[in-house]
This record gives C-alpha cells, structure tokens and sequence, in this order.
C-alpha cells in the first residue's frame, strides 16, 4: 500500500487510461494508484492535495456501484494518509479508525494490517504513553499480517516493535522481536536487514554489551555496502559504531565513524541526524583535547542559518558552550549560556542541560548547576548505558565536592566504584587512582574556599566538617591500602606469567618435535605406498584380463592411500585431512587411470570436512571403489549425459554423509544389498564397519550408495588445546 509516485510516462499512461475507464475492479485500482502518486509526491502542494482526493473520490464511487469491499477499505486507508499529509490528524485518524472498522468487518486483513499501521502514525514515539498505545496497534497490524500469511510485512512489523520496546527501554524484548524479524525476512527472501542489525546493536549498546553490539553494527554496515545503501540509514550506522568506540575510550576512532556519519547527514540536508553526530564528535575532540579542530568541524558542517527549531538551536549551541567550557574561556561561553536561557523549547535534549552544568559549576553557581543536574540525571538513567550513568556520577561527584557536600560526594564516588565494578573490561587499578587524585584536587580546591568565608559560618559548621574530614582519611587510607594489595598482587602475578611463559616455551618445542616426527612418518609411509605403486604398475605389464584389472584395482586403492599420507606431510595438520582438497584429487586420478574424462561427467559437492587419519583412509578406499564399480559396469555404451555425482557433507552432530550416485543402468533387479555382491561391495561395507558407519546401497534410476559417520577429531590436538589453555590460567601448571 506505501506506493512510491509514478515516473512521467507511466503517470501520463495512468491519466490516459482513467479518460476511457471502465466500471470494474482494474478500474478502481487505477484511481487508488493515481491517488497514491499525489500524496507521496515530494511536498504537499494543494493542487497536488486535490487531485489525490479527486482520484480517491472517483474509486470510492466505483467501488460502492461495484460493492467491492475491498476497494471502500482502500478509499478510507487513502483518505487518512491523504489528511494526514495536508496535517489535518484529526480528520485523518477518523478515516484511519474507519478503514480498520471496514477491513476487520469485510476480513481484508492486508488491508487491515495496513490500516492499522496507519493509524499508528498518529502516536508520537517521544511520548511514553503514546508509544505504549502506538506499541499495541502495530501489535494488532501484526496480527492482521499473520492472517494474511505475508512474511514480509510481519517482519517489518516485528522490527518496529524491537524498535518501540527498545525506546520503551525492554531490551530483553526488543533483542527477541528483532531476531524474529530477521528470521521472517529471510523465510520471505529479503536480505536488505542493516535496520534490523542496527537496531539490535543499540540494543546491546545501552546493555553495556559492546563486543555483540559492535558485531550487530559492523553486520549492519556490511549489508548497506553489499546493497550499495547511501540513505541516511548509513548515517545512523555510522554515529551508532562511533559511540561504541567511544564507551571504549577509543576517541580516535569514534571520531573516524561520527565524521562519516556528518558526511550522509550533510549530504541530505537532515539538520536534526547532523547536529546528533555532530554532538558525539564533538565530545570525541573534547576528549581528545583537540578543542580549535572542534569548533572548526561545528563551523564547517553547521550553518547557524540553516538550524531554524528552537530544540535544535539549543543543540548547536550547548556544543559551542562545551566547547569554550573546555578551552576556559568562559567569557564566549557566557553566550551561548544566555542564548539556551532566552529560547523555550518544546523538548528538553541532554546535551545542553549537561553543558550549562558543567558551566553553572565552572563560574561557582552550585545551586543552579544542582538543578541542572536533577534534570540531567532523570532524563540519562532509564536510558544509558553503564559508562554514561557511571559519568553521570562523576558529574555528581565533582559538583558535590565544589559545594562541600562531602557526604553526598562520597555517596557519589561509591555508586561510581559500584558501576565501575560491573564494567570487567575496565581497569580497577587506574579507576582508583584517578578517583583518589580527583578527589584530593577537590578537597584542596574546597578548603581555599572554605578558609575564605567568614569564620562565623566556619564555626557553625565545624562538628560537620570534623565528620566529613575523618570520613574522608578514613577512606583515603582505605584507598591506600586497596592499592597497595593490588601491587602485590599485580607483582605475584608478574612472576608467576614468567614462569608459566618458560614453561609454555618448553612444551611448545615438544609439540613442533613431535610435529616434525609425525610428518616424517608419514613421508616414509607415503614413499613406501609408491613404491608399491611402481611395483604393481611394473607387474600389471606381464598380466593379462582379471589379474591384470586386479592389479590395476591393487593399484588404485594403494595409491588412495597414499594421498592421504602426501597431504599430511605437506601441510601443519598431521592429523586430520581435509576432504574438500583430498577426494577431488583423487578422483582426478582415477578418471586419469580409466580414461573417462570425455565420456562420463563428474559432479562434485564436497564440504571442507576435517576427518582424522583413521577415518580418511577407508573413505578414500571407499570412494575408489565405488567410482570404480561405477566407471566398469553402470555405462553400457558412451553416450552424451553419464554423469556420476559425489557429495560429502557434514549434518547434526558431527555426522558426515558420503553419497556416490550415478544415472547408469543400475543394480540387477534381484540384487540383494544385504547378500548379494562382489568383492568391491563386501570391501566397501567392511571399510564402512571398519569407521562405525552407515552402508546404504539403492538402484533407482542409476545406483547410490551412501555413507554415513560420526567424523572423529584428533586428539592429540584435543589434549593440547586443554593443555595451553590450563597454562593460560594463574597456577594452571
């Protein structure tokens, strides 16, 4: 139903065919179609606002002479997007009420998925009880779409949902109905999801998951470049890897990705998008300390002219007052102080309420700056992650300790351990030693202040600060003490990684030993397996007939096995073969030895399945066996199409399946696969015995044979893999 507006020619084949309409259903369409074009035209010209009623109008008409429900739905549908264009959202949500009434009634329920996805539209996202609302409608759209059977659409819904429960902060949730969606779109064939991977990595983001979130993102910028996506999609994308990078305090990097992002922003002139990267990056040169580079990127990418809204204005200009803050320079950053304070918004953003705290504190007006940060605080801990509302303590404490509000501070820095204490991937060590040094600056900074007031109020406050001194020795000492257990314990640690490195050093010289021996053997054992090659080819020229194929046979199979213990030597695994390199070569041997390379066609399917030795060498001789059988008895004549395919490829649980088939003349009807056979099927089933598999023989329309095994892996690797990471760990060994 969302159409996009026709291109000129087809618009001007539309209008000629609406001249000789005729009363039927195609008709109809026609006009909805033509309705469509005006009202999703760029702009909401009047002519153009006519026009779409004048269409929806004549389809309406149509419809009812043809008591097509259908169509009446889709007339109510079109009225409401029609309405809501022009901005009148009353009259358009009544028409949107009226088409789910009518599709519900008549069971359209496409029509009704689409409905009720247009009513949605007239709840804003940005007010909680209005998405609730806008939640359960595209609940119900979802419902409808499921009816309906189209994937599509329900994967498209599901996505706004993960969307909703994600601003609505259910992250659980959201994560779930983002993955269904994924799963839906791609049963319906769609692979254009870097919305959907973009929106889960937010959702890991404000979880502190950053390792998933950025594997979510990176998928996400994947996809847009796989479909050359320049929409303002990768803008989004960008700006969501730079904060990540930043949380991980990789400030350089961060900036990389929120200057790409300002690039696609500036590029479709999308003043809002712009002016939220610009804030990320502009936070990135502050951390940086790179504070001209700062304004010359806010000068370059922002017009003050362009930024028209009032919300957006004080966005621009809370960057500006950050920046002079920084730089120390609050004379400029008085400015743009008056300016947030002169404007009215009708939104409240987190940019500049922060930077009118940080300048309320740096001029000395603590009351203000506390206000501020009430606000502040509300509006940053439903929906931050760990490492902003652990910054959002520090705020705290550093206001606190500027007011002399030694309790509250130390409450503060408390919350800002516990917060820290849940980020593993942080350093303990540096947190404390900063929070210490931060804290004995704002004590000393405090006490000039304190000794200038009057000694009156020093006085009247001194059992207080007694209190408050002694709670702050106490924690310095304990602070102290703290650092010193973590040198101890840092120095241990130091010296046991010696030696676990020395010891590490020795045994890695015994597995390359062991390694190298292990190549040797099989060097010798595949020179051995030629030779007996050589010998049985030497031979084959003093037999006639059956010996003289037995030998050839003798030959093949030793040479299969020879192989095998070629490409052990020649590679570092000496354990385990890869087949998706080893069958091919050997079939390419065998149609060398039968001459079959014109007269039979080979399909290959191989997996790179990594089997152990003991397992590789039946399968080798099993795969020749069965390609000989079928080279010598499955063709009569050569004719255009023999074909035999041979696949391998690993299932559930570690089974891998062999099937070798071919479209030849098939088994004898009497054959019995149980007791029937020649040596080559008793020799395949044994060497099928032989690795706890599966034999399987059918002739239906030609012959196959399948085999089917647990595939083992080596263990000398296995015991090895445990080994190191046992030394990995502290008094592992």
């Amino acid at each position: 139903m969302r159409a996009q507006h026709l291109a000129t020619e087809e618009l001007r084949t539309s209008i000629d065919s609406v001249k000789k309409i005729r009363i039927d259903t195609v008709g109809t369409a026609l006009l909805l179609r033509l309705s469509q074009h005006y009202i999703f035209k760029p702009g909401n010209e009047k002519a153009d606002m006519d026009s779409a009623a004048m269409f929806i109008k004549q389809a309406e008409s149509l419809s009812k002479k043809l008591n097509w429900q259908k169509g009446l739905c889709n007339c109510s549908l079109q009225f409401s997007m029609l309405y809501r264009e022009m901005d009148d959202r009353e009259r358009g949500k009544k028409y949107a009420e009226q088409a789910v009434q009518l599709a519900a009634t008549y069971r359209e329920y496409y029509v009704l998925g689409e409905s009720y996805l247009e009513l949605s539209q007239y709840y804003s996202p940005w007010d909680m009880p209005e998405l609730k609302i806008k939640t359960g409608i595209v609940r119900k759209a979802l419902e409808a779409f499921t009816m309906d059977g189209n994937k599509s659409k329900q994967a498209f819904m599901y996505k706004n949902l993960g969307e909703y429960h994600f601003m609505l902060d259910s992250f659980p949730l959201s994560i779930s109905e983002l993955k269904r969606s994924l799963a839906l779109y791609k049963e319906a064939g769609e692979d254009k999801v870097q919305a959907v991977y973009d929106l889960l990595a937010s959702d890991y983001l404000l979880m502190s998951d950053y390792s998933t979130a950025l594997k979510y993102d990176f998928l996400s910028l994947q996809k847009a470049k796989e479909y050359n996506d320049t929409s303002m999609q990768m803008c989004r994308i960008y700006n969501s890897i730079g904060r990540i990078y930043y949380n991980l305090t990789e400030y350089q990097t961060a900036l990389d990705y929120f200057k790409k992002g300002a690039e696609v922003a500036n590029r479709y002139h999308d003043i809002l998008n712009l002016l939220w990267v610009s804030g990320n990056a502009t936070n990135c040169y502050i951390k940086l300390k790179n504070y001209p580079e700062a304004l010359r990127f806010l000068q370059t990418n922002i017009k003050e002219s362009d930024v028209k809204d009032d919300n957006a204005k004080n966005m621009l200009s809370g960057m500006y007052l950050q920046i002079y803050i920084e730089m120390k320079d609050l004379k400029r950053a008085q400015r743009y102080n008056d300016e947030l304070n002169s404007r009215k918004p009708t939104t409240i953003d987190v940019l500049p309420v922060l930077a009118q705290v940080k300048y309320y504190t740096a001029i000395g007006q603590f009351n203000r700056a506390t206000a501020l940060m009430v606000v502040f605080d509300s509006m940053v801990r439903p929906h931050s992650d760990l490492i902003t509302r652990r910054s959002c303590q520090l705020f705290w404490f550093t206001l606190d300790s500027a007011k002399g509000n030694y309790p509250g501070a130390i409450a503060h820095i408390q919350e800002y351990i516990r917060l820290n204490d849940s980020l593993s991937a942080m350093n303990k060590k540096d947190i404390i030693e900063t929070l210490k040094i931060e804290y004995e600056v704002a004590n000393k900074d405090q006490d000039i202040k304190i000794k200038a007031q009057s000694i009156e109020l020093l006085q009247k406050n001194l059992d207080h600060s007694r209190l408050v001194r002694n709670m702050i020795i106490g924690g310095i000492l304990l602070l102290v003490i703290a650092l010193a257990l973590v040198f101890y314990q840092y120095r241990g640690k130091q010296k046991i990684n010696k030696e676990i490195q020395a010891k590490n050093g020795m045994l890695q010289q015994l597995v390359d030993e062991k390694e190298w021996l292990l190549k040797e053997i099989h060097h010798r054992v595949k020179n051995n397996l030629q030779t007996i090659v050589s010998l049985l080819e030497s031979q084959s020229s003093y037999l006639i007939d059956g010996a003289l194929e037995a030998a050839r046979d003798s030959q093949n199979r030793v040479y299969s096995m020879s192989l095998i213990h070629q490409k052990l030597y020649l590679t570092d695994n000496v354990a385990s073969i890869n087949m998706s390199t080893y069958l091919p070569e050997l079939i390419n041997y065998l149609k060398d030895c039968t001459g079959t390379r014109q007269r039979i066609l080979f399909d290959l399917d191989i997996e790179p399945v990594e089997i152990h030795v003991s397992q590789a060498v039946p399968v080798g001789l099993i795969l020749n066996e069965a390609i000989t059988n079928a080279i010598k008895y499955a063709f009569d004549e050569e004719k255009p199409g023999n074909r035999i395919a041979i696949a391998m490829k690993k299932t559930e649980g570690d089974l891998v399946r062999l099937v070798i088939s071919d479209n030849g003349k098939g088994l004898p009807e009497k054959f019995d696969p149980v007791r029937s056979g020649g040596l080559g099927i008793k020799l395949m089933k044994g060497l099928t015995k032989d690795i706890d598999g599966n034999f399987e023989i059918t002739h239906s329309n030609g012959t196959t044979i399948t085999v089917t095994f647990k595939a083992h892996h080596p263990m000398y690797r296995d015991n090895e893999t445990a080994l190191l990471q046992k030394m990995d760990k502290p008094g592992g060994i």
